[in-house]
Formats: C-alpha cells, structure tokens, sequence
C-alpha cells in the first residue's frame, strides 16, 4: 500500500497528465481532422510511468558531503536568486523564473550549484503542476555523439524511454509542438570542444522547431551567448549571509564544529571570505577544512590546496578520531602528484564521468608515469580516491568527482611541472582545440598560480598571430580567425566559433585592459538582417552563411561595426604595445646584469 506522500505525488503526477495529454489530444485531432484519440490511454501511462521515475531519480543525489548514501535535494538545497538586469529573480518558483521568458539562459561559476538547481526546477514544475519537465544533462553528448551527428530530439526521447516513457516518438513531437513540456538543457560548458558548435547549433534549431515549448539551458559564463537574441540571459547569484546560514544550518555534519562554524560564519567568515562562502560547493568545503584551519586563504588555488590537504590527512569523525589509512601508502606529495596527472589527462579528454574499467586505465598510466616500483594496485588508488581524500563518487555504475572543479584545479597543478615549451605546445597544439577555455576554472587557478608563465606560454603566440594581422590590416583573415560561419535570424546573429583558443585570447587580453567586450547593436544586426535576406533570401527565417560569403556580398564591415569589433581588436592591439615594452624591459634588464658580472 502506498504512503500518505506516496498517494499526494501520484495524485499531482496523474493531474498533470491530464493537463498535458488533453491537449494533445485535441491538437492531433483537429491536425488529421480525426474525432478520437486510440492512443490516449497508451500516452497517459507512459507520461506516469516517465514522471514517476524520473522524479525519484531526479530527487536524490550525492555531493562532497553525502557521497555514500544520496540524499534528498531538499534536505540540503537553498534557492538561489538569479539576476535578469538589476532584478533579482527567487528561482523557488519556477514560473517567476519562466515569467521573464520562456527561453532562459541561466550562467554561474563552477560549484555555485547550477546542476542542483535544475533537478530542483525539474521537481518542482511536477509538484507544482506547471507543465511536463525534461532533463538532459548535455556532458552525456560527448560519448554519444560525433561531430556532424547530433540528433537532439532523438536523444530526448531515448533519454524519456530510458526513464519508462514507452510509447510511440511521434507522441513526443506532438507534445513538443504543443507546448506541453519545459526542456531543461543542463551544462553546455561540459560539452566537448569538438561538438560544442554542433551542439549550440542543435540547441538553437530544436528552439525554433518547439518554440512553444519554454527551454531553460545552464553553463559557466560564455561569449557563445553573445549572438542568442532569442534568449535571455540570467546570472546565478551567489549566496548572501543569510542564504549561506541557512545552507549551513541545513547539512548534516558533527555538531559541535558545525555550530562552532556557523558562529564563525555570521560573525566574520563570511564577510572576510565572502568569495569563497557565498558558493556552495566552496562553502561546503570551508566546514569540512573548517576543524584543521579555522582560517581561509584568499586565493582560489590556495584555498583547494588547503581543501585537499584537510580531507587528506582528516579523522573519520564517525570513528571517534580514528585516522583513515592511506591504502596506497603515498605519502601526500607523491598521491597528489599521481592524482593531479590523472586529473590532467581525463580533463584533457573532456571525461567527467567513467566506467570503473576507462577510470583504472587512467590510474594505470598515471602509476606507470611516476610509481612503477610501488606495490599498491590501481584499485588501491580508487579506493583511496573514494574514501580516503573524497575527490570520486560512485554514481550508480559509473564514478564522478565530487566536483568537477576539482579535476580542473588538479588538472592545473600538473600543468604548472612542466616546462615552458611543453606547455606552449600544449596550449596551442592541444588545449585549445579540444577544451572551452571560457569560464574554464583550470585556465584561472593556472593563470593564478603562475600568472607570466600563463601570458608568456599560453596567450603570447596566438596573440602575436592576431598582432600580425592587425598591423597588415588584413581584416578579413584576422576576422575568419575567430570564425567561420554566420546565422541571421531577424533581428539576431548567431555566430559559428572558429577557433576557441583565438577568441579566448582575443577576450583574456581586453580582460587585461580593465575592459569588457563591446555590446552588440540590435538595431545594426536587424538593418544587416535585411541587406542580406536582399540579396541572399531567408529559409524559414534564417540565413546561414560562411564569413567568406559575408566578405563578397561586401557587408563585412556592417557586420564588424554591429558586433563592435574594432573596438575590441584596438583593445585588444592596446595591451600587447604594453606587454611587448613591458618584455623588452625584462630582456634589457637581464642583458644589463649579465654585462655586469
């Protein structure tokens, strides 16, 4: 027999059915001019059975703290606010949210709890009987996909069969196209390299194809979005104090350093360290490192050296002061260097998540690399992975870190022992071909750690090639450098990445400036819109062209003008005048004292 909770969840479920398969009904209907339905029953179990399933899976999850047993979202989660303009938006609801827009870009740091939030959307548009929610975790592409192959709605309904939603695809589409579902696009940042454009491109013809349906998509801050006029964008907002207490007050933890914490936090942590508290993951950590160091560091590299250290050499507080044993037997310096050049070569793989065999393979090359004569086993190094240092989770058959801004800070930290040329080689041959470095927190704790090392070795040779250019004023090559392809569409331009790392290095170098990248002009991308649909009409509202294209219409300046890219390219040529004065002093200064010896 079901429970009280059991029979209310099943009651809100079989309402929203109701609410969405009535509908489709009538569309299908009044579409082939048919009276009756044969399927109804068919459609409405299998929007049960989906709803059911997914709202248990979806309801539970492991994180740093809780990483044997899942736990209830709601028994830790605190709502974020989200920032649209200088209006904060409560994310409780998720019609207050859909209220601005039904196409919602939400972007935030690393560990702020973008991912969560999104299960909590998924929750809550069941419970509150909004509409039917789908959620598709975008990293999962990566494997199944290859370039030119993404077939996004085919994803979507193996991902709902997968949860039990066993009817006929075409019952899906019908609910697409009326309306009946809110799509929940988590994570584009984890997207690979590779597919990224493929996958944005994806995401922008399923929104023209369903637009009725509203869409809500989550990633670190980007300059992918710039040209998506058909979205807007929204900021997750850290914790303030009072938000951070609460999370506090929430998580299960031994009491006494728990309390002594939260103290801490109202009384000074918190405003002292409010970069680090006002994220969850981070302040989640400050608790765990809390009872080995009561004070924080103040830069971000520093303070997950700390994190690391603590959880590395911490007492099993359900063990009465027992310390764990370190099953490998390394000491500390020899397990983080083993753990960072395994975090260094999955991150360079874009693999997040891992089968036990691919994770093994990855600790074998990483013992082959620096512990051959040792006696542990790659199981030993999982193990203590698990339990001993906290960085990799179980999730069902598959292993995670407990945070992927742990593979990426590790993942730093192994770049940082190699040498100037490998890196340069590394960068240029490798990084920024397979990685999306906006918004990357591996690129920041490297450019925090060794911050000339990182210009000289990773930003240098890319902006001396984009210097060339600028100085022969070949405007139309320097431009094709950044990208490839253009897509009009009314009064928005949607703009196809040519090379990642140029435009990474095009927008770190006006970053170095103080400057911020030129806003785009509305009005001077509809006017560009119409000049082109003269001469090259739209399919279907669109145009797509190549920027070689836009070069022989004789419209690339209009469009350099709408996108502002003069400015940013005078900018741009600005710091690299100041860096290359500010080297020749530095070489001035070496050649001076070694004529002096």
């Amino acid at each position: 027999m079901l429970g009280v909770n059991e029979r209310v969840i099943a009651g809100v479920i079989t309402e929203l059915v109701k609410q969405t398969v009535n509908p489709i009904k009538d569309y299908i209907s009044k579409k082939w001019s048919k009276s009756e339905f044969k399927s109804e029953i068919e459609l409405i179990d299998a929007y049960e059975k989906y709803l059911t399933k997914s709202k248990e899976k979806y309801s539970k999850i492991k994180t740093l703290l809780y990483k044997r047993t899942p736990k209830n979202i709601y028994s830790f989660y605190e709502d974020l606010n989200v920032r649209y303009e200088d209006e904060l938006i409560d994310t409780n609801n998720i019609e207050s949210l859909i209220s601005i827009g039904n196409r919602i870009i939400i972007t935030g740091t690393g560990g702020i709890g973008k991912s969560t939030m999104m299960k909590h959307f998924f929750q809550n548009s069941i419970d509150m009987q909004y509409i039917v929610p789908i959620l598709i975790e975008l990293r999962n592409l990566n494997d199944k996909f290859k370039t030119g192959e993404i077939d996004l709605l085919n994803y979507i309904y193996e991902t709902m069969s997968n949860l039990d939603f066993k009817t006929d695809k075409l019952y899906l589409e019908y609910s697409l196209e009326t309306g009946k579902n809110i799509i929940l696009f988590d994570g584009l940042d984890e997207v690979k390299g590779d597919l990224i454009n493929d996958v944005v491109l994806a995401i922008k013809d399923f929104s023209d194809r369903y637009n009725k349906c509203p869409i809500i998509i989550t990633s670190r801050p980007s300059d992918v979005f710039m040209g998506w006029n058909d979205y807007i964008e929204v900021e997750a907002c850290p914790l303030n104090k009072q938000q951070a207490l609460a999370l506090i007050n929430k998580l299960e933890f031994e009491d006494e350093v728990k309390t002594k914490f939260y103290m801490e936090l109202d009384e000074r942590l918190y405003d002292n360290y409010e970069s680090f508290a006002s994220i969850p993951l981070l302040l989640t950590i400050m608790l765990i490192t809390y009872d080995n160091s009561a004070d924080m560091p103040n830069e971000l590299h520093e303070f997950y050296e700390q994190a690391f250290s603590a959880l590395f050499h911490t007492h099993d507080a359900s063990k009465s002061g027992y310390k764990r044993d370190i099953s490998t037997k390394l000491s500390y310096e020899r397990f983080k260097l083993l753990f960072s050049h395994f975090c260094f070569q999955s991150y360079l793989n874009s693999d997040y998540i891992f089968t036990q065999n691919k994770l093994l393979g990855y600790i074998k090359k990483s013992k082959d690399k620096f512990e051959t004569t040792s006696q542990f086993t790659e199981l030993d190094v999982l193990e203590d992975l698990i339990y001993s240092v906290c960085m990799i989770m179980k999730d069902g058959l598959d292993y995670v870190f407990s945070h992927r801004s742990f593979q990426e800070y590790f993942a730093a930290v192994y770049t940082t022992t190699l040498t100037d040329e490998v890196q340069q080689k590394l960068f240029n041959e490798i990084i920024y071909v397979r990685v999306s470095c906006f918004g990357n927190r591996y690129i920041e704790i490297l450019e925090q750690i060794q911050k000339n090392r990182f210009i000289k070795n990773c930003i240098y040779s890319k902006a001396k090639l984009i210097k060339e250019l600028f100085d022969k004023k070949e405007i139309f090559p320097l431009f094709e450098l950044f990208y490839k392809q253009i897509i009009f569409e009314n009064e928005s331009i949607a703009m196809v990445i040519q090379d990642n790392g140029n435009l990474f290095v095009l927008d770190k170098t006006i970053n170095y400036m103080d400057s911020i990248r030129g806003n785009w002009s509305t009005e001077k991308m509809k006017n560009l819109f119409y000049k082109v649909q003269g001469i090259k009409p739209a399919n279907g509202g669109r145009i797509r062209l190549d920027v070689r294209e836009i070069f022989d219409m004789g419209l690339l300046d209009e469009l350099l003008d709408a996108i502002n890219f003069y400015l940013d390219l005078q900018t741009f040529n600005n710091w690299f005048i100041q860096y290359e004065e500010a080297l020749q002093k530095v070489n001035n200064t070496n050649e001076d004292f070694l004529n002096n010896l």
